[in-house]
């Protein structure tokens, strides 16, 4: 059941390619323990999960031959859909943004590249988020928390291209302008992990469940740091369960 709510909070979040990983893999260990029937059977008639099904990735895993994967075909099997596909952790736009004039050309810049980051362009969205932040030096028309939430993105495009470290260095401009942007400090901790540097993982893991603004964002992390793949090795460091049997205590005593 672990992956299958994975896969539903991914579905959500517009990840399409991680949320039918993490549905294979439910199926995978369903098949194993002899329950596939009754987790698809779960799937297509519980309303909580059966949403999914209006991808047809998710459909063909579930009423389909199996949960096999094959590579890339889920990510263009999505784009087809219909349905938006969005990078995990989407950047939430700062709410300045709406007050600034829709012909300044650091925004114009800004929605070019918000087109870009959309549709996983991701080399074309940094050059043009870079050109925004060029133009800004000029006309300053950016708060810090709006240009922190371009060094994520920035950071986000270079941990899908697997650049860590020049992912690291974004993110670590954007949670110096946004100390409370959660998504920057999960994504950082991400980049971390797959640099090699575990402990700084998972220091970000910390910052990450102590930015989080209400108690459904930290159940969400909480859930995402116990399956995304990229943390595996974090997982093994004696610090982390203990991190989040603290962090699901204090969910428990909020209750």
């Amino acid at each position: 059941m672990l992956p299958l709510y994975a896969a539903r909070l991914r579905y959500q979040m517009g990840e399409i390619q991680k949320s039918a990983a993490n549905l294979a893999l439910s199926l995978k260990l369903a098949r194993a323990a002899g329950r596939e029937a009754a987790i698809r059977k779960l799937i297509e008639k519980n309303p909580f999960f059966s949403a999914m099904l209006r991808s047809p990735a998710h459909q063909e895993l579930v009423t389909g031959a199996g949960a096999s994967i094959p590579e890339g075909g889920i990510l263009a099997q999505a784009r087809g859909s219909g349905d938006v596909y969005e990078l995990r952790d989407s950047v939430r736009e700062a709410p300045e943004s709406r007050s600034l004039s829709r012909h300044d050309p650091v925004l114009e810049q800004a929605a070019t590249a918000d087109q870009e980051f959309k549709f996983l362009r991701c080399r074309e969205a940094i050059d043009a988020y870079r050109q925004a932040l060029t133009l800004n030096q000029e006309s300053g028309a950016l708060s810090p928390s709006q240009t922190g939430a371009i060094h994520e993105k920035i950071g986000t495009c270079y941990h899908r291209l697997g650049l860590s470290s020049e992912a690291i260095r974004s993110l670590q401009r954007s949670v110096r302008d946004l100390p409370a942007n959660v998504s920057a400090h999960y994504r950082l901790a991400l980049a971390y992990s797959l640099s090699g540097q575990y402990a700084e993982s998972l220091r970000a893991l910390g910052e990450t469940f102590r930015s989080a603004p209400s108690q459904g964002e930290l159940r969400k992390y909480l859930l995402l740091a116990k399956t995304d793949a990229e943390l595996e090795p974090v997982r093994d460091l004696p610090g982390f369960a203990r991190m989040l049997g603290d962090y699901q205590e204090r969910l428990q005593a909020r209750r």
